[in-house]
């Protein structure tokens, strides 16, 4: 038997809908820890997103239900939508847009001369983590002619190396040598705020930094001091 029940409903309503559930599918912010406990039968968890970090592994473990993620599912998509964000950003594409919408033209403001734009030709680009999103981010940029470098924990290995035309380094390297910073990695209590004011204030002033990770693993407050105070060239 198959139940269904809104991810916008209350506790008391998963609860009762989840008393004789043994598979779970549905999105990782579907239950509370209330609503775990109170699932005597449950044998297992299938998110349809690669992100699981808003359930409670320590929850999970402790009661013995096991959590299958969708890895991998969106990378494509989502490696697309960074090299789009890069583009925008270095070529003023907002701005420029506006700009034409208003009924001038590009060149008709500073803040929109084309003479101020930046190429992505012979960037040096940081990627942050190295998983199925990075990797396919990577794959893509091999078309641009820019030299990549990887900040991970673990060793990639040299088939890596050759297939994406990587070179790993440390964190400290990446952010000071990096046109371009792009972030690929999980929300843990690792990388949360990873990127705060001391790294901020070690890359490049004419760098870029993306974020088609979570939202969290940047300081925010921190990025828009930086951007106010033109200590990098955008986000």
């Amino acid at each position: 038997t198959m139940t269904s029940i809104a991810s916008q409903a209350s506790d008391d309503e998963k609860i009762e809908a989840l008393a004789d559930v043994e598979f779970l599918l549905g999105f990782g912010s579907i239950v509370s820890e209330a609503v775990l406990r109170a699932a005597p039968k449950l044998k297992l968890i299938q998110v349809a997103s690669a992100g699981y970090d808003t359930l409670d592994l320590d929850v999970l473990r402790e009661l013995g239900i096991p959590l299958a993620t969708s890895a991998g599912v969106n990378a494509a998509v989502v490696a697309e939508h960074t090299i789009l964000l890069l583009l925008a950003v270095l070529r003023k594409l907002p701005l420029a847009t506006a700009r034409v919408a208003e009924g001038g033209w590009i060149m008709d403001s500073p803040a929109t001369d084309p003479f101020t734009y930046h190429d992505l030709v012979d960037k040096t680009i940081g990627i942050v983590g190295f998983g199925n999103i990075a990797q396919q981010v990577a794959k893509r940029l091999g078309g641009f002619d820019c030299h990549l470098q990887v900040y991970k924990l673990s060793k990639i290995n040299e088939q890596q190396r050759r297939d994406f035309g990587v070179t790993q380094v440390e964190l400290q390297e990446l952010l000071e040598t990096s046109d371009v910073v792009t972030l690929h990695v999980p929300l843990t209590p690792d990388t949360e705020n990873m990127i705060g004011r001391e790294q901020l204030a070690s890359m490049k002033s004419s760098a870029v930094l993306i974020n088609t990770a979570r939202g969290a693993v940047v300081d925010e407050a921190a990025l828009i001091e930086a951007l106010q105070k033109g200590q990098i060239l955008g986000a």
